[in-house]
């Protein structure tokens, strides 16, 4: 119903709090018709908000304070996993071979090529996919009709670019930086100022490729 607030990358406390909050209201809304028509009771607002402000009191300060528990063990974690993952990889990797990637979109008879070593990231939009990649030494983002899936599944298996995240595929070999946060990793790419998520589902996937790749 909500899927850009409901996405890895803008989920946040607050939003897990109000989504816990909303439950409670729920929960307290049906006890409160349960209640009265077991005992045959007229709905009442006064009993109504008796009923909410008892489940408010009893749910919401052990929701809350297991919230924030989850919160810093999560970023703890991912911190912890980000560090790691920078032990293993001592600097930024240089640049594969000159591998070209013919990809085949959606659209009837159109394909595109790429060279690997100018691809920085890529990006769902729906349907489609907005490649960043480097032309003539300066970052440039070119949006094609194809899913992400699909065109993760014409690169090859030995290819540096990873699924990262629900939305986005990246180049590791232009990593510059991790960190880590609540929904997962952070990376940092050279020349680039946009942060790529990694969200916990492929964190063992990019931490297997920096260990192979030392």
């Amino acid at each position: 119903m909500l899927p850009k607030v409901l996405s890895d990358k803008n989920w946040e406390v607050g939003h897990q709090m109000i989504f816990y909050l909303v439950i409670l209201l729920v929960i307290a809304t049906f006890n409160g018709i349960y209640t009265n028509y077991i005992n045959s009771l007229p709905f009442s607002w006064n009993n109504y908000w008796w009923i909410i402000s008892r489940t408010f009191v009893l749910g919401g300060i052990p929701i809350a304070f297991i919230t924030v528990l989850d919160y810093k063990q999560k970023v703890n974690f991912n911190t912890n996993q980000a560090s790691n993952i920078l032990k293993k990889k001592k600097k930024l990797l240089e640049d594969s071979e000159d591998t070209t990637h013919q990809i085949s979109t959606d659209l009837k008879n159109e394909t595109f090529s790429f060279n690997e070593n100018d691809f920085n990231y890529t990006i769902a939009v729906g349907n489609y996919i907005d490649m960043c990649s480097l032309d003539e030494n300066k970052l440039k983002k070119v949006t094609y009709r194809i899913t992400l899936s699909s065109f993760e599944m014409q690169l090859a298996e030995t290819s540096n670019l990873i699924r990262c995240h629900r939305s986005y595929l990246v180049n590791l070999k232009k990593v510059e930086n991790i960190s880590g946060n609540a929904q997962g990793l952070k990376l940092e790419l050279k020349n680039q100022s946009e942060i790529v998520p990694v969200s916990r589902k492929y964190i063992p996937i990019v931490k297997q490729f920096f260990i192979k790749n030392p």
